[in-house]
């Protein structure tokens, strides 16, 4: 989870940054993170950090520039006089929140225009079409490089390149980014390893470790999110059938590239792994993840866990799955 400044009660966990350089205070301090890199350093144990390279807390330096009308700052952001290219956008664009934050776009009375927010509408996205945001983003992660930074977990890394009539996902100049990002990292800060959390689809993952002439060449860790998915789907059916359809595409990642195989962390479990894994283990691939949502709310016959379904989107059945470890397993 991010370290740095956020406004206290929009800060999404910390992901809503206000501030790229400066500890949020209930954490301590620039100096306390020096001092704990050369204990770390002193044990041969890693740091790692949070960049949140997709947008910015509402309460930034250039937020607030922007807000007030200054158009080099608006154009740090996707700002939009009136609503006619937003609802092009919003054709393409599903809400990533759709009970809590619907929508991709925020109204800002203060300079009267929208501004595209896909997270929350205090969060801004950053608009990479400009290069002057990927110079300052740059700058902010030699900044943690030179704090003795290890590994920087790159978040969101799915959402950072959008495009009309897309769905601003997972796409090619995406990865153009981050192959940049990781050949400047590579010139000058050549110990930091660079761990995408790109949670989607196996066949959208792998992209993010690199292709082609930069195959090996983006990120150096993923986050398995695919097996983790699979984990649940196997002790909710105790069978491994699913699991092991899904197997021959976990395996395709390039050498010198590694996984992060876990269990729970503190976002939802999305249920996107392929319909043929379901279909290869005889399942009604529908069906199946309706079996597993009610299952690990509690709201199937002999189930003990006690979870609970979030961003349900009643227009597709869809739903994410929520709750700790032992929750979900029914040990609380």
């Amino acid at each position: 989870m991010p370290l740095f400044e956020s406004p206290a009660g929009e800060s999404d966990g910390g992901y809503a940054v206000s501030d790229f350089r400066k500890i949020d205070e209930r954490f301590g301090s620039l100096e306390d993170l020096r001092q704990l890199q050369e204990k770390l350093m002193d044990n041969k144990m890693y740091l790692m950090l949070d960049i949140v390279l997709n947008h910015t807390s509402h309460g930034h330096e250039w937020a607030a520039k922007a807000k007030a009308g200054d158009a080099a700052y608006q154009d740090y952001y996707y700002f939009y006089n009136d609503r006619s290219i937003p609802d092009q956008y919003d054709q393409g664009m599903p809400d990533i929140f759709p009970e809590s934050a619907p929508g991709n776009f925020t109204y800002i009375p203060e300079c009267g225009k929208w501004v595209m927010t896909v997270f929350h509408n205090y969060q801004w996205d950053l608009n990479y079409t400009n290069p002057h945001v990927l110079v300052e983003m740059l700058d902010t992660i030699f900044f943690y490089a030179n704090l003795g930074v290890d590994i920087l977990r790159i978040d969101a890394p799915a959402f950072i390149w959008k495009q009309l009539g897309t769905t601003c996902q997972n796409l090619p100049q995406a990865h153009t980014l981050l192959q940049l990002i990781k050949q400047c990292t590579e010139v000058a800060a050549p110990g930091m390893a660079l761990l995408g959390e790109a949670i989607v689809a196996p066949k959208d993952i792998l992209p993010y470790f690199g292709t082609g002439e930069y195959k090996a060449r983006e990120c150096d860790v993923a986050y398995n999110a695919t097996q983790m998915a699979l984990q649940w789907d196997m002790l909710a059916t105790g069978d491994t059938k699913v699991m092991l359809a899904a197997q021959h595409e976990l395996y395709k990642k390039p050498y010198g590239t590694t996984w992060i195989t876990y269990t729970r962390c503190h976002d939802d479990i999305g249920l996107g792994y392929e319909d043929y894994m379901i279909q290869s283990a005889g399942y009604d691939a529908f069906l199946h993840r309706q079996f597993l949502k009610n299952y690990y709310s509690g709201n199937y016959p002999g189930s003990t866990a006690t979870g609970a379904l979030f961003s349900s989107n009643p227009k597709t059945g869809d739903a994410r799955i929520s709750g700790s470890l032992a929750s979900l397993c029914g040990l609380e």
